[in-house]
This record gives C-alpha cells, structure tokens and sequence, in this order.
C-alpha cells in the first residue's frame, strides 16, 4: 500500500527537519538488515521484522516540511502500520523526548488501495 506521509514544522528544532527529509536518512533506513519495531497482537507488545514489508521509502517535496513517500507490502503473511514504521525511523533520529509527540503530529495518507501482485 502507498502512503504520503508528512511532518508538519511544528516547533520542532528545524536541523532535526532538515536531517529527516533527507534522500541519506531515507536510504540508510531502508539499507538496515532488520527494522525492529513493536506490535500488539492479541493484547501483547511483540517485536517484530518490518523490513520485509517495507518496500519503498523515499522523500517527497513538500513546501518545506519533511515529507515521505513509503510502499508497505500487504499479503496474507500481514503488514506492518505506516506510523509504526515511522516510530521506528524517527526513534533514531529525534530526542527521545519528543518522539511520542512526533509521532502522533505526523500526517499520513493512503493515497492507492493494491493488494500483493497489483501495483
């Protein structure tokens, strides 16, 4: 599934932003091996691979705020959540502190409906 993901200059510190909208941070996130992220399956937090699912992550020009573009893989094995995925790219780049509210400022679109073998 492709999403648009978008990071609003919201007060944050503007070298973070630039050091996120980055076609480096991007690809460094995407060249890792394993993308460990956390998942709640039947009411219990698990640690799970999301670099299997996670197809394209790239910047998109958006008028100055950091902005993504990422293809998550959907089949009958499951998927990950974009804002997980998110989670996990932010967390080793922003100030532990402000991750939760980074997370949860983030705006994201689905912007296409394919299921595994279409587009």
């Amino acid at each position: 599934m492709p999403y648009q993901i978008q990071l609003k200059p919201n007060g944050w510190d503007s070298t973070v932003l630039t050091g996120l909208g980055t076609t480096e941070a991007c690809a460094a996130f995407v060249a890792q091996e394993s993308i460990p992220v956390e998942v709640v399956k039947k009411g219990k937090t698990v640690l799970l691979d999301a670099r299997p699912f996670l197809q394209e992550f790239a910047v998109a020009a958006e008028d100055g705020s950091p902005a993504w573009r990422m293809r998550l893989r959907v089949s009958q094995a499951g998927s990950v959540r974009p804002a997980t995925v998110m989670r996990s790219f932010l967390g080793e780049r922003v100030p532990p502190g402000d991750l939760d509210r980074m997370v949860s400022s983030l705006r994201i679109a689905r912007t296409a409906l394919a299921f595994e073998g279409q587009g």
